[in-house]
């Protein structure tokens, strides 16, 4: 099972009022509760992992992860607020302004939260809950205590805007993704962390430390993978009816993981060794599942039914 650590949120997205104006509606969201959802609904097995707050935003957050089915034996529920995130559309990336001071993902911590069991293989973090404490450091304790346990997977998910000491978070990241198995970042991420460094050096630096792949998500020029092996493969974005870019990102690590999982590829000794058709494959499906995320509203991954209505052949793939 792949069990993924961090922020589930309410996204309120901008909407025209038929009277005129506009106004939000709120939906889940949240990179970690996104890319479990897309998983779940992609039918791989997956858990989620932080702090749910005991609203009724949290209630809806437990209602979507039981429709995609989801394991929340690893969840906590907590008396605080729930992160809410005023979506901005119309740029080249969807803008936030994150409501979290006091929400139950901020306050998660490693006390009283389930050890991890054997029949996790793979724990993702990532996103805003890496970068204030308390539940940044629970993050960073959680990602030391599992290394040579389990796969370590992270999409930083960079929210630079966010954070109070951006130097602090910057290390942070950089520590953790040199701890992970797979990093997954887009340039813009890469930008930050590592100023004037590009994809492919950053992938050769990572490569030679822990990491076995390292995924560089491009945005409209698709995306590429650095393999262990020294296998590079990249793959094109896919035409799509784009609706908005919410939770694109988040697909694609999704679709990555769920395909890799779905071959028998997602254990350490497997993401070593693995080929660059193996992993072309796991790359072009992913891009799928990105590219059909574009066309819903919002964080709304596609569901497995989707992918064959869009005459993806997955017989072929997995």
């Amino acid at each position: 099972m792949i069990v993924v650590c961090g922020d589930a949120l309410i996204d309120f997205l901008p909407v025209a009022l038929p009277e005129g104006g506009g106004g939000y509606i709120p939906v889940c969201g949240g990179s970690c509760c996104n890319i479990a959802t897309a998983i779940g609904r992609l039918g791989g097995k997956v858990g989620f992992m932080g702090g749910l707050s005991e609203d009724f935003f949290g209630a809806m957050l437990v209602q979507q992860f039981n429709e995609a089915g989801i394991d929340l034996r690893y969840a906590t529920r907590l008396p605080f607020d729930t992160t809410l995130a005023f979506v901005r559309l119309g740029g080249d990336e969807p803008e936030y302004a994150f409501y979290d001071s006091g929400s139950a993902a901020r306050h998660w911590t490693l006390k009283g939260a389930p050890a991890l069991g054997s029949e996790v293989d793979v724990l993702h973090i990532g996103s805003v809950t890496l970068i204030h404490p308390p539940v940044s450091s629970a993050c960073e304790s959680l990602f030391e205590n599992e290394q040579g346990k389990r796969v370590l997977s992270i999409d930083p998910n960079c929210r630079p805007g966010l954070a109070q000491d951006p130097e602090a978070y910057r290390q942070r990241l950089n520590r953790l993704c040199g701890m992970a198995d797979i990093v997954k970042l887009s340039v813009t991420d890469l930008e930050f962390m590592q100023p004037g460094v590009g994809p492919h050096s950053a992938a050769e630096s990572w490569l030679s430390n822990r990491a076995k792949i390292v995924l560089v998500s491009r945005g409209a020029l698709g995306a590429t993978v650095y393999l262990a092996g020294g296998g590079v493969v990249e793959v094109p974005a896919r035409p799509a009816r784009v609706v908005d870019t919410v939770g694109a990102g988040d697909a694609l690590i999704a679709g990555f993981l769920t395909h890799l999982q779905q071959s028998g590829d997602l254990h350490r000794h497997s993401i070593a060794a693995l080929t660059d058709d193996r992993a072309r494959k796991a790359l072009e499906f992913a891009a799928h599942v990105a590219s059909l995320a574009c066309e819903h509203r919002g964080s709304d991954p596609p569901w497995r039914r989707e992918i064959s209505l869009a005459g993806y052949d997955e017989g072929s793939q997995v």
